[in-house]
């Protein structure tokens, strides 16, 4: 990834004051015993952020998770996606989580899972699965089917601040 269109994202994550409570699964309710973060849902009117500002970094991102997308389906061409579900940018502070959890449900049936590091520049926060742990590091993509057999977690940030961008696929 262009290192000069992921600070366009990761100085818009630090300077905006947009920032809402994360909310879970399918009751979409704040619970901090589970997610303790903060999201911005992108291209949602209610954050009054400016299509100016939008436009741009949403170019970005469809870029960043098209080619990621296309590059996973060729090593896993039984694997078929029609659509995303739009993305969240998330900032876990210090003490944030996720706890253990899967990204399919039935509200939601997602196929494929995508998370963008924005920065490392923290202790903790690892994306973290029954039998693999993935350190962060800035610019990379991690995709993974989202069903039951990819349970994960982010592990408590321990100091800095961990900034990401997560979308599914359909």
């Amino acid at each position: 990834m262009d290192d000069e269109e992921l600070q366009l994202i990761l100085d818009f994550c630090t300077t905006t004051t947009a920032w809402r409570p994360s909310r879970v699964g399918t009751r979409g309710t704040v619970d901090t015993s589970t997610r303790n973060c903060s999201s911005l849902i992108g291209g949602r009117s209610e954050f009054g952020i400016p299509e100016s500002v939008w436009a741009p970094i949403d170019k970005v991102l469809l870029n960043v998770f098209g080619r990621a997308v296309s590059q996973y389906i060729i090593k896993h061409p039984d694997l078929f996606v029609e659509t995303d579900t739009g993305y969240e940018l998330l900032r876990y502070e210090v003490g944030g989580f996720y706890s253990w959890h899967t990204d399919h449900f039935e509200q939601h049936p997602r196929s494929l899972s995508a998370l963008l590091f924005l920065n490392d520049d923290f202790t903790g926060g690892e994306l973290e699965f029954d039998d693999l742990t993935i350190k962060p590091q800035r610019g990379h993509v991690a995709l993974f089917p989202s069903n039951f057999m990819f349970r994960h977690r982010v592990t408590p940030v321990e100091a800095g601040t961990r900034y990401t961008c997560v979308t599914w696929f359909k």
